[in-house]
């Protein structure tokens, strides 16, 4: 199935546009845990739209309206999915008993992620919002549980040759830390999926965050930001290594407060994990490991 590529590649086109900047280390003015927190932003939003897409393709069938009109099920974690057919609404509770359940990878969850949608998101028109009740997520090196709040709604704008177009928007995006302290975040984004012409080969994908995304918020020491997609941030399958997805061309523009704008320049489209952050007019390149 593909739908592992999919998000995994999404996510690097929205969080590793924003993170990367922090190779550059010598800048003091730089805010490295704007971009941590911007990350984690990203990464929550798109972990919530993993697990929706994995409930959704596993219950294909019943989104269709040919089976009953609400099913339930409790998955082997303990994870508790209720579709309603009749609302078209999905509820995924990670805590049904009141104890947070554990994934595969250590991560820890808690609360519910909800889920309305007109139709399956591969259809043209299809919209699915994604909100959030009393969620919190552990991760494996964390001390404490972080909360995740805000809507996240996916428009499936348009399919032509293969070509799906998604209007990906977040608005009221907040993460609160341990110690109180809140990161707030809000993002519009056009993305591209070319599948390749095929649906089963999941290395000939292209996904392509178009010119003119935004994202935009404050820090958790009150600073603004915003990010912008200065021309199109491309992720090819097929460059992958290691299962991590990375853009090979494109531009973005990072600006925290009245501070000095920081363009990363992703390349010509080749598999080798260089980039280049443009700082005060000087060109700094960077080149990934793994």
């Amino acid at each position: 199935m593909k739908k592992l590529t999919y998000w995994a590649a999404m996510l690097a086109i929205a969080a590793t546009t924003f993170t990367q900047t922090a190779c550059k280390k010598d800048d003091d003015a730089f805010d490295s845990q704007t971009m941590q927190d911007n990350n984690s932003a990203e990464s929550e939003f798109d972990d919530a739209s993993s697990i929706e897409q994995d409930v959704m393709d596993n219950n294909d069938s019943s989104l269709g309206g040919r089976t009953a009109a609400s099913i339930e099920a409790t998955y082997d974690d303990g994870v508790k999915v209720i579709i309603n057919n009749s609302a078209k609404t999905i509820s995924i509770d990670f805590s049904p008993n009141g104890t947070p359940t554990t994934g595969q990878d250590g991560t820890q969850r808690k609360g519910k992620i909800l889920i309305s949608y007109t139709a399956r998101l591969r259809e043209v028109g299809s919209v699915v919002t994604t909100t959030f009740d009393s969620y919190y997520v552990k991760r494996p090196t964390a001390l404490d549980f972080t909360k995740v709040e805000g809507t996240k709604v996916v428009t499936n704008k348009s399919v032509s040759n293969g070509i799906y177009t998604f209007e990906r928007k977040v608005s009221n995006g907040k993460l609160t830390f341990p110690n109180a302290q809140t990161f707030t975040w809000a993002a519009t984004r056009t993305i591209e999926w070319n599948s390749g012409g095929t649906y089963t080969n999941r290395w000939d994908d292209t996904f392509t965050q178009k010119t003119g995304s935004l994202a935009n918020g404050t820090t958790r020491v009150g600073s603004t930001f915003t990010v912008s997609v200065e021309s199109d941030v491309v992720v090819k399958t097929s460059c992958q290594k290691l299962r991590r997805f990375r853009p090979v061309s494109g531009k973005v523009k990072y600006v925290l407060g009245d501070g000095n704008p920081r363009v990363i320049d992703y390349g010509n489209g080749d598999c080798d994990n260089v980039f280049t952050i443009t700082v005060n007019g000087k060109v700094y390149t960077v080149t990934q490991n793994g």
